[in-house]
């Protein structure tokens, strides 16, 4: 007689992640106030479940609608750092818009943001 068994293994990569990113603003706080000599300090982490595909970094001057970081990064891992110092000068009366996106190898995606002001 023949017996036959028939199972079924379940590969990890066949289940879709539907989790999103996550991203954390570190600093500057939502709406803290900088003045001439100060030193902003962007900093942010991106972190997945699995591994991140994309962060997107944006650092910009509303006033002069100057980029003063874009940055569009292709990671492999499932967390990635960030930091970025900027000196505020004399000629800096602007708010500055942080914003940090990542995205996963499954597409998920998520962005967090903050604004700060500089005056002089």
């Amino acid at each position: 007689s023949i017996a036959l068994f028939a199972t079924s293994c379940k590969n990890e990569k066949d289940v879709k992640d539907t989790a999103s990113p996550a991203v954390v603003i570190h600093s500057p706080a939502s709406g803290q106030n900088f003045v001439a000599g100060d030193t902003i300090v962007f900093s942010a982490t991106a972190s997945d479940n699995d591994e991140l595909h994309e962060v997107t970094i944006h650092i910009h001057n509303e006033t002069t609608d100057e980029h003063i970081v874009q940055s569009d990064i292709h990671v492999d891992a499932s967390t990635y750092p960030y930091s970025f110092s900027y000196i505020v000068t004399q000629s800096d009366s602007t708010e500055f818009h942080f914003e940090v996106a990542a995205t996963d190898h499954s597409n998920n995606s998520v962005s967090a943001e903050v604004m700060c002001t500089a005056n002089y």
